[in-house]
């Protein structure tokens, strides 16, 4: 009879153990995003999104042009993933002189601020077709950036200011698809300081 009581005990003791512990939750998972299929942000403001691509591809665009003025001989198509018409051929035009006249750059573009100031972004883009669109004020500091041409001689304006303004328009035309945006235009006076300068 002892023999059958212990397995009876240790089967008691488990049981009890199991009433012990924290009942499970039966709840459905709480949050914004959905159960299954990844993580889904719905209270994002699609301006505010707008705007942070297009200050990432500001910054994105002078890397890419600072880069092609220092490498004679890269591909200029890279352009085409920072920058469209008109913006797009005058910039590539620019490069190409300069390049036949044996000019090249050194140094780098060196974004100190680039903020949104306006936007207007399709509620309905795929109803509209419509471009979304945003300015972006920029505050460039160019002082170590220069040109030199095969002599070595800077062909750069020796009075230049050390920081320049540029006032950039940022287009999607393919939006709301995130990878669209490209810079297009620059309404700023060359040499235009910055507005702390």
């Amino acid at each position: 009879m002892t023999v059958r009581l212990l397995p009876l005990a240790l089967i008691g003791v488990l049981l009890a153990a199991g009433c012990a512990t924290k009942p499970a939750d039966h709840t459905a998972p709480s949050g914004s995003g959905p159960v299954f299929g990844g993580y889904r942000d719905d209270s994002a403001d699609p301006t505010d999104a707008a705007e942070r691509r297009a200050v990432a591809k500001v910054r994105e665009f002078y890397d890419t042009w600072s880069r092609l003025e220092g490498d004679p001989v890269a591909s200029l198509d890279q352009l085409r993933a920072v920058a469209d018409d008109p913006i797009l051929t005058a910039w590539t035009e620019d490069i190409l002189v300069r390049r036949s006249q044996s000019i090249i750059g050194s140094g780098a573009f060196r974004v100190v601020d680039a903020t949104a100031t306006d936007a207007g972004i399709p509620q309905r883009p795929k109803d509209t077709g419509a471009p979304a669109w945003v300015h972006v004020r920029v505050c460039l500091d160019i002082s170590g950036l220069t040109w030199r041409d095969h002599d070595g001689v800077p062909s750069v304006d020796p009075k230049r200011p050390q920081r320049v303004r540029a006032d950039l328009t940022v287009r999607d035309h393919a939006y709301p698809d995130p990878n669209g945006w490209r810079v297009t235009g620059d309404s700023a006076p060359q040499y235009a300081p910055c507005a702390d300068s």
